[in-house]
């Protein structure tokens, strides 16, 4: 879930958060399950005011379409027509009550040696 209505553009700029976001999504393709089961976001746009309005260019945009399939809801209940309610914060609709686990972004960072960029090496 990324909560788009807490990022202040003056503190961290759109080009370095574009950057982490592009990490998050290298990171996650390069794990062999995430591979073969695919990974979705859930962008939360409530909270968004005209402080974002600056980084709305249309350049941004169409990398927001053309990088992503979105699918636009008007309210949490919808969520549930594509995602499982154990998936799901309860601030969504759904019944997860502690989706921040710290301990798993400490393992995933352990395993990023396990996946590297050029694929693991060939033992043959």
């Amino acid at each position: 879930m990324f909560p788009a209505g807490k990022w202040y553009p003056s503190e961290i700029l759109f080009e370095d958060a574009k950057k982490l976001c592009f990490l998050v999504a290298q990171q996650e393709l390069r794990n062999p399950i995430t591979q073969m089961t695919d990974f979705y976001t859930i962008d939360d746009f409530s909270g968004t005011g005209l402080r974002h309005l600056p980084v709305c260019t249309l350049q941004n945009m169409l990398l927001l379409l053309h990088v992503s399939f979105l699918y636009v809801h008007s309210s949490p209940e919808e969520l549930l027509n594509y995602f499982p309610a154990y998936m799901l914060p309860e601030k969504y609709g759904g019944t997860l009550k502690d989706y921040y686990d710290f301990d798993w972004y400490r393992k995933a960072n352990e395993e990023h040696n396990n996946f590297p960029p050029g694929g693991q090496k060939n033992l043959f």
